[in-house]
């Protein structure tokens, strides 16, 4: 009785809400407050309201007043019986916010599977590209650029610079796919790599979602990408940096056993003869050490400057991995 007397209660509401928002754009005249009350309709999820909003005129590419289209507000929320009726009304799959974000990006965002299956069935571009400019302070965008920084200083301190003037924690633009591989949204990757969208492409600064999917730590994307054909091997532009060895600088476990269980070259070595061991290790993280050492990792492998991991560790006085790596069997031979 509680369960439906809850139901009962949520109708309710939703019928009052319905009603005051008809009422609003009824008693005030004029299209634009309409459109206004269009976005927060469609932003809050009320269906009924929309379509009949719709019915009395309001435009279906409104804006609210950040200048964001109602097409991209139903996508951010992922209400996907919304965006249908928007799309059917006319609304425009390519509209786009002060930042570019069409509504396509901004469901593989927040990884809104069933938006992006919307969207996608209306012929929106699964490819679209987003500058990576535009994302400001987007968590993934601040989490790729930071390792892109993390390696170029980690080269530095091995004294070898071997790329060329564009700035450091430039991550590239970014595609829905890569949005979603980033954010670990596990489900939106499968709908965009089933749909369309290129799963070994490489954004502008070389980076493929499989790539990004190592950097943010994302295990169960990594499956999905791998699953969807995914190249476990690609390298990244002049620094040759692979999926495994991303993972291995940022420390994911998990990500490393998949990888490495799904044919990641686990001896790779990089611009400046690195290996996924040497950056497990100058990221300090013993387990991932113990993962790709349990993979096959050489710790004989030395780097172009004649250094083998142990040597790595000892010279960021790495105490535990050095021990590690000496009971595994490095010499620290040159």
């Amino acid at each position: 009785m509680k369960i439906l007397a809850k139901a009962a209660m949520a109708g309710l509401a939703l019928i009052v809400t319905t009603a005051i928002f008809l009422v609003i754009a009824l008693m005030i005249p004029g299209l634009g407050f309409r459109d206004r009350v269009l976005v927060g309709a469609a932003n809050s999820g009320y269906l009924t309201a929309v379509t009949a909003l719709l019915s009395l005129g309001a435009d279906p590419n409104s804006k609210d007043r950040r200048g964001r289209p109602v097409i991209v507000v139903a996508a951010a929320r992922g209400h996907s019986q919304i965006l249908r009726t928007l799309l059917d009304a006319g609304a425009s799959r390519d509209a786009a916010d002060s930042s570019g974000f069409g509504p396509i990006l901004m469901a593989a965002r927040e990884g809104h599977a069933n938006a992006l299956t919307v969207l996608l069935q209306a012929g929106a571009n699964p490819n679209q590209k987003l500058l990576a400019g535009n994302l400001g302070l987007d968590s993934s965008y601040a989490t790729v650029g930071a390792t892109v920084l993390l390696w170029d200083a980690v080269h530095l301190r091995y004294g070898v610079f071997v790329y060329g003037p564009r700035r450091s924690a430039d991550a590239g633009d970014f595609t829905p796919l890569l949005l979603a591989a980033c954010n670990g949204h596990s489900e939106a990757a499968d709908v965009l790599a089933s749909n369309g969208a290129d799963v070994n492409g490489p954004n502008s600064a070389g980076l493929t979602p499989l790539m990004v999917a190592s950097i943010c730590a994302r295990p169960a994307t990594i499956t999905v990408l791998i699953t969807r054909g995914a190249d476990v091997n690609a390298e990244y532009g002049v620094r040759r940096f692979t999926p495994i060895a991303l993972a291995a600088t940022v420390g994911c476990v998990d990500c490393l056993r998949i990888l490495i269980s799904r044919g990641a070259a686990v001896n790779v070595r990089d611009a400046v003869g690195a290996t996924p061991l040497m950056w497990a290790t100058a990221r300090g993280n013993i387990d991932a050490v113990r993962a790709v050492v349990q993979g096959g990792a050489d710790v004989y492998a030395l780097d172009k400057a004649g250094r083998t991991a142990l040597q790595w560790a000892q010279e960021d006085r790495r105490t535990a991995i050095a021990q590690f790596l000496i009971e595994t069997g490095s010499s620290g031979r040159r």
